[in-house]
């Protein structure tokens, strides 16, 4: 969130909204703040700035994720109202650990807080919230927030090999080739497209590209028009990535090979080499390297 207008998903983590359950128990349900939290709740769910924002004191103070303090009410509610517009639809569940009192009228509460999105995306983070008396009311007077949990996923074991998505030419190879990369199924998978020559009328393979969560490691799934088929591991080494494949032909010989991908510097366009290769027992010549540049 440096640098930009706080989105649901950053601020969201946490903060200071908090709904208890009656899981949670009676201690807290008892507490005289449980009142502003819920408050908060309906409100933010409501998209309602100037309903969350009546609910501090006039000095509050917000610091984020990030570190960034937002002081006094009119900042929080500024900055809020952003938020709501820039990222309508969001829902919060709350777990609360406890509330304790610090001074006769200065309560302390810690918790978790989940922000959902619309299409189900979840950020978790941990918050704690100072609560202040004004007269009979409880007001919020600092709330303080971490980072947002993230939990692993197969998209985000994928973010790395990200920047190969697009259309892709072989400017030096022997025959036409052109790669196709693009993610799939909510962004879990990469399908790579090759295509031989020409509109691929010297052949055409679909690589499927996937995080293997029991072997903690990226593989893919090799098929080609003319029907061999191939499995590879991939291995990151820095910004390389060194893929180690063995293979069935269509007629039922095996064969193995290595492959490296190494982006270039200026992120403009990478180069393919493929060497220890073999097919049915026969040494292969080596491979490249093949540089790729964008297809405009």
């Amino acid at each position: 969130m440096k640098n930009r207008t706080p989105a649901l998903a950053g601020f969201a983590g946490l903060i200071l909204v908090t709904l208890v359950t009656a899981a949670q128990g009676e201690a807290l349900q008892e507490s005289p703040a449980i009142g502003v939290a819920r408050a908060y709740q309906d409100a933010f769910n409501a998209g309602s700035a100037d309903k969350v924002a009546a609910l501090h004191t006039q000095d509050a103070e917000w610091v984020d994720s990030d570190g960034n303090i937002y002081s006094g009410r009119d900042a929080i509610r500024a900055v809020l109202a952003k938020a709501f517009a820039a990222a309508p639809g969001r829902t919060i569940e709350f777990a609360v650990e406890k509330f304790r009192p610090l001074a006769d009228k200065v309560i302390l509460e810690t918790g978790s807080a989940s922000v959902i999105a619309p299409d189900g995306e979840r950020s978790v983070s941990a918050y704690t919230t100072v609560y202040t008396k004004e007269g009979d009311e409880w007001r919020i007077a600092q709330i303080t927030e971490t980072a947002p949990v993230v939990e692993p996923s197969p998209a985000s074991e994928l973010a790395a090999l990200g920047w190969l998505e697009g259309k892709w030419r072989g400017e030096n190879a022997k025959r036409a080739v052109t790669l196709e990369i693009s993610p799939a199924q909510n962004g879990n998978f990469l399908t790579i497209k090759y295509a031989f020559g020409e509109n691929g009328e010297e052949g055409t393979s679909t690589e499927v590209v996937g995080y293997d969560a029991v072997e903690d490691r990226v593989r893919s799934w090799t098929f080609d028009s003319a029907g061999g088929f191939s499995e590879a591991v991939w291995q990151q080494d820095g910004a390389n990535w060194l893929l180690v494949s063995k293979s069935v032909n269509p007629d039922g010989t095996r064969g193995s090979s290595q492959l490296e991908i190494r982006p270039a510097a200026d992120g403009q366009s990478f180069s393919v080499e493929g060497y220890n290769r073999e097919s049915g027992g026969v040494p292969m010549p080596k491979i490249g390297p093949i540089k790729f540049t964008p297809v405009q």
